[in-house]
């Protein structure tokens, strides 16, 4: 599993993990320990990659045999890798790590990833997930996707993108109101203006997240 990971972070241009032992807490490395409470008190399980403030990340490796984890495309491999989601998000519920890191990952190496994504800690089920064939990364939206969730997911938090968005269009309407009365417009005209472009440009972000959402 090392050995995917570290061609994709070699092809995404980011930086290795940092080997386990070596940095207090390992905030990214292979194997992270997991803790949990118990009956017992704690017990130690193990992530296969994590990095922290950013992801959790199991793998399987399915096969067109009887290799790896199960044949794909049969009722064993399904239940393997729904199982992978599970361990996972499990693991970033886990109360001894900083905080829950916004994307859980799994992978059936050398065939496809499947993406969660949650600032809020709340993945959904298993079904919630984006798949990304490996050819995919070839993509330049899907390329820059992966390279925001390995060094800046908080890139990809839509709340922030709105903010960002409409601190925007605040200073464009508020530069335009502007002109306007500069224009000799009456400040009722200026408002109802304004108010019909924030319709408008609404009602048109809105139809752009459904077509995007439908060619997921």
């Amino acid at each position: 599993m090392s050995g995917l990971i570290i061609r994709l972070l070699l092809m995404i241009c980011v930086e290795r993990p940092i080997p386990k032992g070596t940095v207090k807490g390992d905030p990214f490395c292979f194997d992270k320990d997991i803790k949990f409470f118990n009956d017992r008190g704690t017990a130690t399980s193990f992530a296969d990659f994590y990095k922290e403030g950013h992801f959790i990340f199991e793998a399987k490796q399915g096969g067109t045999h009887n290799k790896g984890t199960a044949r794909r495309g049969t009722k064993n491999y399904d239940l393997a890798m729904e199982g992978a989601f599970y361990q996972a998000r499990k693991y970033a519920h886990s109360p001894f790590l900083p905080n829950k890191p916004p994307f859980v990952i799994t992978c059936d190496i050398d065939s496809h990833f499947e993406l969660w994504m949650s600032f809020s800690g709340n993945y959904g089920g298993y079904g919630a997930s984006e798949v990304i064939e490996l050819d995919r990364l070839l993509d330049e939206k899907i390329f820059d996707h992966f390279v925001a969730i390995f060094s800046d997911p908080q890139s990809l938090n839509p709340e922030n993108y709105r903010a960002r968005v409409t601190r925007e269009v605040a200073r464009t309407l508020a530069k335009l109101a502007k002109w306007l009365e500069e224009q000799g417009k009456e400040p009722q005209e200026v408002a109802n203006f304004l108010m019909h472009s924030t319709a408008c440009n609404l009602e048109v972000s809105i139809k752009k997240r459904q077509v995007d959402h439908s060619m997921r």
